[in-house]
């Protein structure tokens, strides 16, 4: 990992010293849950995003670029750098800006202790991520992107083998991402191995029609559905309906899964006050158990001058979520961006 890092770094020291216009931004964003657990009698805390939901609200982003967009180098993580987490680090070069390729991206880059995610299509308002295709562990990746304007993108990596020994089977992966017209949105991935199917490798891909956007209807309404399938695991299908104005969204998303038979997600988001965010949500990993388990909550948030306070509430009955029974969590957080 330091040599990793250390490459790193130097390749940032040579791009700063050939352009002299370097900009720094970033965010980092820390949350703490705290827990109530309603048949232990009991009040438990931890850092968000250590409650085994996908939620990353406690993260670290500093990204260095150059002005004209030539190359750049990302830091991201989460805020404890223990086993679960650390510091991912990505270095990437548009070799089409540097030759002066119009319209056309043709970008390399490496990354360490990091994830390979392709660019995905589908609205995933509830957060679940079913359409999610990436690599099991944090690694080290040599990455491709060629793509022409909004028609077309095409992402591939692969592990050089430096995360493993050179007979272990290397994670590789290919995305497809297209946006040819506004309001729609077209994705297909392909991984080896991976995270979800850890064996014989997953495919996938997505479609978002956005009509209000398609049609310059003056609003959202769309529909966005997703499709993977893991060869040694089984198929996730996951569909949402969206719309909405300036000031009000709402959502609702449907999922027939391989872990969950029938999850349900409703949630709305409403912008009245400028810098003031809330929102509401209800849901249930299996709607036909609905009455007996089900999840509720809400959150707030407010920003001001690159400074965001926020605050989320959580009521989960009966397995309503699976990390947790009967259970209320209050988390606050604070955020900084720059």
């Amino acid at each position: 990992m330091k040599r990793i890092l250390s490459v790193l770094l130097i390749a940032l020291v040579a791009c700063t010293s050939v352009f002299a216009a370097v900009n720094f931004s970033g965010s980092a964003t820390i949350g703490y849950a705290i827990q109530y657990d309603h048949e232990a009698d009991d009040w438990s805390a931890h850092l968000n995003g250590d409650d085994g939901e996908d939620t990353n609200t406690g993260s670290l982003n500093l990204n260095i670029a150059d002005d004209n967009g030539l190359w750049s180098v990302t830091f991201e993580g989460e805020p404890t750098l223990d086993s679960a987490g650390g510091i991912a680090a990505d270095v990437t070069v548009d070799l089409a800006k540097i030759v002066g390729l119009e319209d056309w991206t043709l970008a390399v880059g490496m990354s360490a202790n990091d994830r390979f995610t392709p660019t995905r299509a589908y609205s995933n308002n509830s957060g679940k991520s079913w359409d999610r295709i990436r690599t099991a562990d944090n690694g080290y990746f040599a990455n491709l992107t060629l793509g022409y304007g909004n028609y077309i993108q095409v992402q591939a990596a692969l592990d050089p083998g430096l995360s493993g020994s050179p007979t272990s089977k290397r994670d590789f992966g290919v995305g497809v991402y297209s946006n040819p017209i506004n309001g729609l949105e077209v994705s297909a991935a392909y991984l080896y191995q991976g995270e979800w199917a850890t064996n014989e490798g997953t495919i996938g891909g997505a479609v978002d029609v956005n009509l209000g956007t398609m049609l310059d209807l003056g609003f959202n309404l769309g529909v966005s559905v997703a499709d993977r399938y893991g060869f040694d695991r089984g198929n996730d299908f996951a569909a949402t309906v969206y719309g909405g104005v300036d000031f009000v969204t709402v959502a609702a998303e449907y999922a027939y899964t391989a872990d969950e038979a029938n999850f349900l997600w409703v949630g709305a988001e409403f912008a009245v006050v400028d810098n003031l965010d809330l929102g509401v949500y209800v849901g249930a990993n299996d709607v036909a158990e609905f009455a007996d388990q089900y999840f509720v909550g809400g959150s707030i948030g407010y920003d001001l001058n690159g400074i965001g306070l926020g605050l989320d509430i959580e009521y989960a009955q009966g397995g309503g979520k699976e990390y947790y029974d009967n259970s209320l969590t209050i988390t606050p957080s604070l955020s900084v961006s720059f």
